[in-house]
């Protein structure tokens, strides 16, 4: 791993050459299959009675990022 003499990166040289770890065979489609409960879950914990709960979720439906595909799958979009 090149840096230079301020102990920078040279460029075109990265300190991370092997890239992000690849995760485990079968965790995407496991998780595909997990996210519609999850979602119902969290849009019920929206009703809660507790403020603290209901401000939680909306958190983490806010804070998850969310793509074509998931649309599609929650609403039976077509593209």
């Amino acid at each position: 791993m090149a840096r230079n003499d301020l102990g920078r990166w040279v460029p075109d040289t990265s300190g991370n050459p092997g890239g992000r770890p690849k995760p485990p065979d079968g965790l995407r489609s496991r998780l595909a299959e997990l996210s519609p409960r999850a979602v119902e879950c969290l849009a019920g914990l929206l009703d809660s009675g507790d403020e603290r709960v209901r401000l939680e979720a909306a958190k983490a439906i806010r804070s998850t990022k969310h793509t074509y595909a998931d649309a599609q799958c929650f609403q039976g979009a077509t593209p």
